[in-house]
């Protein structure tokens, strides 16, 4: 009983040790993704016509076979 206990406290700690990591490495990922993305947006419509233009985003995960979109409009000017 004792032994197992050991094991499910040590399982806890790893599980939560990993949830942090997760965290960590997805914000800092998304915060790149952001942070990077809006440059790139900024400098490409910099010199555009005023309009809306229509953008997607793809994420993908090749190891998984995860891919993800997210399509919006930006408007540029007024």
């Amino acid at each position: 009983m004792f032994k197992i206990g050991i094991r499910i406290k040590k399982r806890v700690i790893w599980e939560i040790k990993m949830n942090d990591d997760f965290n960590m490495s997805m914000r800092k990922f998304l915060k790149q993704v952001g942070v990077t993305s809006q440059k790139a947006i900024e400098d490409a419509l910099r010199d555009a016509n005023n309009g809306e233009y229509i953008v997607e985003a793809k994420i993908t995960i090749k190891d998984i076979g995860m891919e993800h979109t997210v399509s919006g409009t930006i408007k540029n000017g007024d």
